[in-house]
């Protein structure tokens, strides 16, 4: 009965573990006095640092991908007891994660572990602490690509796979003009989504055919300085249009691009991307064996961003 006792025990702690975020530290100098949690002051984020302020150690708390006790009340206590077992009794929050659909279900937090002969603010003395302080956010700011974005570009695009007419006469491949109108919305990790609509035309013999693609995406933008890295993947509807038919399809792509801020509202871009969609399959196609129905291209195009 004892072991049973014992074995569950174990499993109620491990499972208690398993439950809560992972709590990292990098200690410069420790303190031998042990400080209680809830005597650990918390400096929030915007909020000056007192001068006598001296940092011995960095923690985060971070989500362990299957973690539940995570709201920022619980994480910032995980942060204040590692920052009393090393002797610290003060916590300056540099950075704030919040919860979001696309990403964790946590908080997760990053911050300062200090150790306050008092609570003294005075603009006039020197502090280090804030001083470090003051320029990591303005690195940070000036790696934090806008929030919002939208964009026009207009180029060009090659149709990579193999066109046939309706005896089955291959047309090679074939290029045209392609445009596209997108938006853009990322949180401060970088991450976010958005949504795109492009357009090709291309002029053969009997009309031009037109195809149109809308699609919602995940994104990444990545800024450093003026310069903005851009990718994405998405998976939308394909339209296809010619004069005698009209059909429906679902495709993919894949994105990257870079982009130049002229300004904090206004910058210009340059893409790369590739699309694929399928289209259904009709009676009076003659496709020969292991070929589907449906239009594979590539493109390159310019034009303006607006950042919002």
């Amino acid at each position: 009965m004892k072991n049973i006792h014992l074995f569950s025990g174990v499993v109620i702690m491990l499972l208690f573990v398993s439950c809560s975020p992972k709590v990292v530290t990098a200690l410069a100098k420790t303190y031998p006095e042990v400080v209680l949690p809830d005597s650990v002051i918390v400096i929030e984020m915007g909020e000056t640092v007192p001068n006598s302020a001296e940092a011995i150690g960095r923690v985060s708390v971070v989500d362990r991908g299957f973690s539940t006790q995570c709201k920022y009340d619980q994480v910032v206590y995980l942060a204040k007891e590692a920052t009393g077992k090393a002797g610290g009794n003060g916590l300056v929050i540099t950075n704030h994660m919040e919860p979001s659909f696309w990403g964790s279900s946590c908080h997760q937090i990053s911050g300062l572990m200090l150790h306050l002969s008092n609570l003294e603010v005075d603009t006039l003395k020197a502090n280090p602490v804030q001083d470090f302080l003051t320029v990591t956010n303005e690195e940070r700011r000036q790696r934090m690509a806008p929030a919002n974005t939208f964009e026009m570009s207009v180029g060009y695009g090659w149709i990579t796979s193999r066109l046939y007419d309706y005896s089955g006469n291959s047309l090679g491949h074939k290029g045209g003009v392609e445009w596209r109108l997108g938006y853009e919305h990322v949180w401060k990790s970088g991450l976010g989504v958005g949504f795109q609509y492009s357009g090709y035309r291309a002029a053969f013999d009997e009309g031009n055919m037109v195809l149109s693609y809308l699609a919602p995406e995940l994104v990444g933008r990545t800024k450093l300085n003026k310069w903005i890295l851009k990718y994405g993947v998405g998976f939308g509807l394909l339209l296809y249009h010619e004069p005698s038919n009209d059909m429906t399809g679902f495709g993919g792509h894949l994105t990257i691009g870079v982009e130049y801020m002229l300004s904090k509202n206004i910058g210009l871009g340059a893409t790369t991307s590739y699309v694929s969609g399928s289209l259904p399959n009709e009676d009076d196609m003659n496709l020969k064996e292991n070929e589907r129905s449906g239009i594979n291209r590539f493109n390159l195009l310019g034009g303006l961003r607006f950042y919002f």
